[in-house]
Parts: C-alpha cells; sequence; structure tokens
C-alpha cells in the first residue's frame, strides 16, 4: 500500500510544507519573550528531526552511508536556517522578515529558469519581494543581515533537498 505522501500532489505538500513553516514562525515569536530565539530554533529542529525520522524510508530499511550524508547536509542547512530566521525575527517584523527571506528561493529560480514566462514570474515575485520587504536598516541592521543569512541558507535547503529527494 501506498503512502499518503507518495501519492499527494505535490502542490498540497507544497501548501502544508508552507503552512508548516509560518505557523511555526509564528507561535516562535509568540514565545521569544520567554525562551530565546536560539532555543526555540533548536526545539524546532528537534521536532521536525523526529517527525521526519518517523515517515522517512530510511527509518524502516535501514540507512545508507549516502542516506545519512545527504540527511546530514539536509539537516545542517534546515538548522541554521532556523536559526537565522528566528534570530532575525526577534529583530525585525514577521511579515517583512518573510518577504525578505523570498530572496533565496527567488535566486534559485532566477538560476535555473529557462524560459520567458518563468523570467516573468521572477520578475514579478522580485517586485513583490521589495515591495513587502521595505525595511529602513537603521536599528534593523543586524535583523536584515540575519534574515539575508536565512534566505542564502533557504536557497541551500532548497538545492540540497532536490539532491537528496533525488
Amino acid at each position: 500500500a501506498e503512502s499518503v505522501l507518495e501519492t499527494a500532489p505535490p502542490e498540497v505538500l507544497f501548501v502544508l510544507s508552507a503552512v508548516s513553516q509560518y505557523v511555526g514562525a509564528a507561535i516562535a515569536v509568540s514565545v521569544f519573550d520567554q525562551v530565546e530565539p536560539q532555543a526555540v530554533a533548536w526545539f524546532r529542529v528537534i521536532g521536525a528531526t523526529i517527525a521526519l525520522l518517523a515517515i522517512s524510508p530510511g527509518f524502516h530499511r535501514g540507512w545508507t552511508r549516502r542516506d545519512l550524508i545527504g540527511a546530514g547536509v539536509f539537516g545542517a542547512a534546515t538548522a541554521a536556517m532556523n536559526l537565522f530566521f528566528y534570530l532575525g525575527i526577534d529583530r525585525i517584523d514577521l511579515g517583512k522578515s518573510v518577504a525578505i527571506e523570498f530572496l533565496g528561493p527567488v535566486a534559485v529560480a532566477a538560476a535555473t529558469t529557462r524560459s520567458a514566462r518563468n523570467g516573468g514570474a521572477l520578475v514579478l515575485a522580485v517586485a513583490g519581494v521589495v515591495t513587502l520587504g521595505g525595511v529602513e536598516l537603521g536599528d534593523n541592521t543586524l535583523g536584515v543581515v540575519f534574515i539575508l543569512i536565512a534566505s542564502a541558507l533557504w536557497a541551500a535547503y532548497i538545492v540540497f533537498g532536490s539532491r537528496v529527494a533525488q
């Protein structure tokens, strides 16, 4: 019998992933007064690790060396991405942080686009990031730097995730 993960359309999995990411971020922001952003990031990564191990084929059939290396690199990119994202949203509004963080996926799209239609969509995405992410540096310089690092790590997450999935 095939699992839901094997038969679900990719769009459904993408929406589930996005909802999980941003609901988790909204919850994280609400606990920053009680717990440091770094601790929240680690709790989130540990929780995600447990959930992914539970559904992973490797958990049931055993891990190869290649599986472990791929999961390790992907996990490190994910952990660092979340850490820098939480450090950023501790200093900058969540909505602006999310908009700025989209520069990472936009950069991956820019590097891999092959058609005029995709190029047009990319221009619209960049315009949206610039419009929604308008942050004056002033007192937010460190927060913007953290979000830009998270953005670069998101790009790495996409590239590593694609390779691990293959």
